[in-house]
């Protein structure tokens, strides 16, 4: 795309003050960045990250907490075990793994999955036309599990491996939670139609 997704400009602001500004009305109310080999041209375009690196902040009515991936290299799979280490210290339920190139889902989203995060579960999964999406809801548990993963491993490979009964699947009428914003092309179209 040449730019990190998280600064590419969305109706005058960089899309993840954009995404931030979408959970927060979704009644959120705490929020984990982890970034990685980008993460000095975030704390330009955002000087508040760099405080947020260092303490957690107070961002409208969210509290924000930055995390630097510092081996980026081994992919994604590194900076959800990056934020994991913060959760599970922090003693969470759960953490709900959103990344940055799909649209934040309806409040209804959010919640149907907590509702399904129930007994021995260790991960609630939105579906949309038969697809699973994002956000993905991990219980503290299995973050724990995660951390003990390789890092160059993926997200949706450990929930693969998983007993049927570890996984809820959650049908949702949000067609975002399976929207990757990944090409220039999409990127220009969901800025232009603000939908998949």
């Amino acid at each position: 795309m040449g730019t990190p997704k998280g600064l590419m400009r969305y109706q005058g602001k960089p899309w993840l003050m954009h995404q931030l500004e979408l959970f927060e009305a979704t009644h959120g109310h705490r929020a984990l960045i982890v970034l990685g080999k980008h993460h000095e041209d975030y704390a330009k375009a955002m000087p508040w990250m760099k405080t947020a690196c260092d303490a957690t902040i107070e961002l409208g009515q969210l509290h924000v907490t930055v995390a630097i991936n510092e081996h980026p290299e081994h992919g994604q799979f590194s900076s959800l075990q990056c934020g994991a280490r913060i959760l599970v210290a922090e003693k969470f339920s759960g953490a709900y793994v959103l990344p940055i190139d799909v649209p934040v889902p309806s409040m209804e989203v959010w919640s149907h999955l907590r509702m399904h995060m129930t007994g021995d579960v260790a991960a609630c999964i939105p579906e949309s036309r038969g697809r699973g999406g994002h956000p993905v809801l991990l219980s503290h548990r299995y973050l724990e599990t995660l951390l003990q993963m390789p890092p160059e491993s993926r997200l949706d490979v450990q929930l693969q491996v998983l007993p049927p009964e570890k996984i809820q699947r959650v049908a949702v009428a949000d067609s975002n939670v399976v929207l990757n914003i990944n090409t220039p092309e999409q990127w220009h179209k969901y800025a232009d139609e603000g939908k998949p």
